[in-house]
């Protein structure tokens, strides 16, 4: 199954890039790295999605959360 995403937005961050896709009425968030890139969040809402995103991070990885800088940067 092929599901099209439009990319929203993008927010660099000193470990990779995070990117805001939407399908449909869901928003979808990943982590680019630059040797991979995952999702990490799926919502309804782009801030929902990002949350979702931030809260995953500091479950599986803590430390630096590149999530929360993205969250910070679409406040601006």
């Amino acid at each position: 199954m092929k599901i099209k995403l439009d990319e929203v937005k993008r927010y660099d961050t000193e470990k990779g890039t995070v990117i805001l896709y939407r399908s449909g009425g869901l928003f979808v968030v990943t982590f680019d790295n630059m040797a991979d890139e995952r999702v990490w969040g799926i919502a309804d809402s782009p801030k929902k999605a990002l949350h979702e995103a931030e809260a995953e991070w500091k479950r599986r990885i803590g430390g630096d959360n590149p999530f929360t800088v993205a969250l910070q940067k679409s406040k601006k």
